[in-house]
């Protein structure tokens, strides 16, 4: 006598679903041993001739709405399923390839910050205006970097100093010594041409007015000459304000004329965390026990975990900074085989108080 058992209605009906759609059913497990079921009814009972009438009509009814799921499954609900699918595995960075205007060969930057394509824009635009650009975001968000891409963007080289409260007048525009004139990287990138970047620009703002000079004329006069300024020659800045002073996190950083504000568009450089989870597989698929089906996943929720670290220190008010560094050396943990809670003892927790953990762990960034 037919069975009327739902879950083997609905299991007959989904095998004949996947078959008209052309899915292989998956391999059903060893079956358990099980009792023999109550007969529904005992032969000759009208009820078992219902119940023979019935079965055909439910599985159909079961099928049909399988096979309209399964047809429903394309287009842009297809495609979201499977980038949902994909994202759990593969990141989504922003690569950069960079036509020349000469013509020349496409230079390929390979992965880099979100933000790349609008700032090497702006930096090639400083050919027809004297005007710099100005990165602002935390610690370790990869400024630095940004001004080496743009030079390999532009064919130039990049040339990089650092300032403190400390640095002189002497060390950004050199000085005479006992043997002649002592040069700087301004110096060699003003004279010679390239991408100069300024960085930790906050930390001495007297010194951002020689650089005001150096940016909207055409001539400077260096301690051992005037110099003419070089066709090729860009600026950047980069800090981790935006001009405006001091706070919780930078409380020495010093407020920017406006002069100085003025002659540089400022361009948000925040953590791009799809260009960390892309560098944190790529590092951690260098060490030799790496296995992508085993530590992609992982590694994906490692980069989303100090993600949401940094925004419950935001929530919390708390003062403490996670890098993209440690993004990547905690999937190069994971890969070399040390557990979660390690790597979150090492890379997140060192450091930060008992009080201060129990608020992070109780924010809503935390827990989601």
């Amino acid at each position: 006598m037919p069975n009327l058992d739902p879950k083997a209605i609905a299991a007959e009906a989904k095998r004949r679903a996947l078959e008209n759609a052309g899915i292989p059913a998956p391999t059903p497990a060893p079956a358990a041993a099980a009792s023999t079921p109550a007969p529904i009814a005992a032969p000759g009972d009208p009820i078992a001739s219902l119940a023979a009438a019935l079965r055909p009509h439910l599985i159909g009814s079961i099928q049909n709405d399988l096979n309209a799921a399964l047809q429903s499954l394309n287009g842009d609900k297809l495609a979201a399923l499977v980038d949902a699918a994909v994202a759990k595995y593969i990141p989504a960075p922003t690569v950069v390839t960079v036509q020349p205007a000469d013509g020349g060969q496409p230079v390929d930057l390979g992965i880099a910050h979100r933000n790349m394509p609008i700032l090497i824009e702006r930096v090639r635009r400083q050919a027809y205006f004297p005007q710099g650009a100005y990165l602002v975001g935390p610690p370790g968000s990869a400024k630095t970097h940004a001004a080496i891409q743009v030079g390999q963007a532009l064919g130039l080289r990049t040339v990089i100093q650092a300032i403190g409260r400390q640095t002189s007048k002497a060390e950004l525009i050199g000085y005479m010594g006992p043997h002649g004139y002592v040069t700087t990287a301004l110096r060699d990138a003003y004279e010679n041409g390239g991408v100069f970047l300024l960085d930790e620009a906050d930390s001495n703002a007297a010194l951002l007015v020689i650089l005001n000079t150096l940016v909207s004329q055409d001539f400077y006069t260096f301690p051992d000459a005037t110099v003419a300024k070089h066709a090729d020659f860009r600026v950047l800045i980069a800090a981790n304000t935006n001009g405006s002073g001091a706070t919780a996190d930078h409380p020495t950083r010093e407020v920017l004329d406006r002069a100085t504000l003025s002659r540089f568009v400022e361009l948000p450089w925040g953590y791009d965390l799809e260009m960390e989870k892309a560098l944190a597989l790529a590092k951690a698929a260098t060490v030799p026990t790496y296995d992508h089906a085993k530590h992609g996943e992982l590694i994906m929720k490692w980069a989303a975990r100090v993600a949401a670290f940094r925004e419950a220190v935001v929530e919390t008010t708390t003062r403490y900074v996670r890098s993209p560094r440690q993004v990547i050396t905690g999937a190069i943990d994971l890969a070399c085989g040390d557990d979660w809670h390690t790597v979150e003892a090492t890379h997140i927790w060192q450091g930060v108080t008992r009080e201060d953990r129990a608020r992070i762990e109780a924010s809503k960034a935390w827990k989601a």
